[in-house]
């Protein structure tokens, strides 16, 4: 029996609504299924100071959030008078300060990752190591050359390793003017461990640090 309802046939009224959501697959599966939504996960990398070149401080993380906290510490971490330090914390700029003491200039390297800053090295004309180079594989004892100028001619070189002295030696090299740098230092350190080579010259009046120079190295 077929009912007429409103003037409408019930039955056919019925079967078009039934076909319709397999129109709408059909419909679907003929223009290609939607892809799938993509999330996207939001990942921070941690940039280790060894790729910096980093040799202060030797923690994983820097405490310093600017540039010149971190000149000031490596500052008087290279023995540098507090009143000194504070100078080179107040210059620096654009990765690098500068500390002025009677008549020398040493300049600090600074470079920034993950939001904190870290000191990557130092150099003077007052002393020019040309060996080690940055970064260089080094054994013991530790050759050291270049140019420099000292009192009396004689420069403490010290090698530091996470954060300890672990060997020192007595450098020579021009005292009125520049002249041959040179000297070895015996030291102690693990195979792979990053440091580096400190050599400066100090005052006669109170022992601090005049100028200075500070090289990466690898200890193999």
């Amino acid at each position: 029996m077929v009912l007429i309802e409103g003037g409408t046939d019930v039955t056919a009224r019925r079967l078009r609504s039934g076909l319709a959501p397999l129109l709408l697959l059909l419909t679907l599966a003929a223009c290609g299924s939607s892809p799938a939504p993509t999330t996207t996960t939001s990942t921070t990398t941690t940039l280790p100071p060894r790729a910096l070149g980093a040799i202060f401080p030797t923690t994983a993380t820097s405490p310093f959030t600017t540039e010149g906290a971190a000149a000031t510490a490596f500052a008087l971490r290279l023995g540098f008078s507090p009143t000194a330090a504070a100078g080179a914390g107040q210059s620096a700029i654009g990765g690098s300060a500068t500390v002025n003491v009677s008549g020398a200039t040493t300049t600090i390297s600074l470079a920034m990752a993950n939001g904190t800053w870290w000191a990557t090295g130092a150099t003077s004309e007052q002393i020019q190591v040309t060996s080690p180079i940055a970064g260089a594989a080094v054994t013991s004892p530790l050759r050291v050359t270049g140019q420099a100028q000292a009192f009396e001619g004689q420069l403490p070189g010290l090698v530091i390793v996470n954060g300890r002295q672990v060997g020192r030696g007595l450098l020579h090299s021009g005292s009125t003017t520049l002249g041959p740098l040179a000297g070895s230092i015996t030291f102690t350190a693990p195979a792979g461990t990053t440091g580096y080579l400190a050599v400066t010259d100090l005052s006669a009046r109170d022992g601090s640090t005049v100028a200075a120079a500070a090289v990466r190295i690898e200890c193999s």
